[in-house]
């Protein structure tokens, strides 16, 4: 199983100028919904956040993944993934660093079968994460709309929920996938 099947709900993040259409499209060819999450626009990006949670309460699912665009090139991603999805069923968690620079130059081989290593504070680099719906309602809330020069940047963006979920989430259930299947 693909980790945007077991989310079902995917969200995108874009900045107005930047094109998340190949990624949208290659997550529609494999049957998911997907959101694309316009920083640009400034407070609507909490109006998309509010759809995509009611969706995914509406559903059951455990969460969301938030993605950058550099995803649809990354081939770990679109590959099976049971043994993280075995981790994900078995343990508490409310933040997962999916896409990140932990460890960086390490992994190379693209063979290693990904699981979870504990991670209450946010790697490096995130450019991919999944989320609880609770966790991420309460982020929503807490993320401010713009930045001090405008709106803010799809990986500035990411980097701050990754820092403002470690006050939202419970202690222990931060985790990181590791190998990272994003890099």
């Amino acid at each position: 199983m693909q980790l945007a099947e077991y989310f079902e709900d995917v969200v995108v993040l874009r900045a107005e100028e930047a094109d998340s259409s190949m990624l949208q499209w290659r997550l529609y060819e494999q049957g998911r919904r997907s959101w694309s999450l316009d920083l640009g626009a400034g407070a609507s990006w909490r109006d998309t956040l509010t759809q995509v949670l009611a969706r995914a309460r509406a559903h059951h699912a455990p969460g969301v993944l938030l993605l950058l665009p550099g995803a649809q090139d990354d081939r770990r991603f679109w590959r099976s993934q049971d043994h993280l999805i075995e981790h994900l069923d078995s343990r508490e968690w409310d933040i997962v660093y999916l896409g990140h620079g932990l460890g960086g130059a390490r992994v190379e081989r693209d063979s290693l079968r990904a699981g979870l290593v504990h991670c209450d504070v946010p790697p490096g680099q995130v450019n991919a994460i999944a989320v609880r719906c609770g966790v991420l309602d309460r982020l929503g809330h807490a993320m401010p709309c713009t930045g001090a020069d405008g709106p803010l940047a799809p990986d500035d963006w990411l980097v701050i929920a990754c820092w403002l979920a470690q006050g939202l989430t419970a202690p222990g259930n931060g985790w990181a996938a590791w190998p990272p299947l994003l890099h």
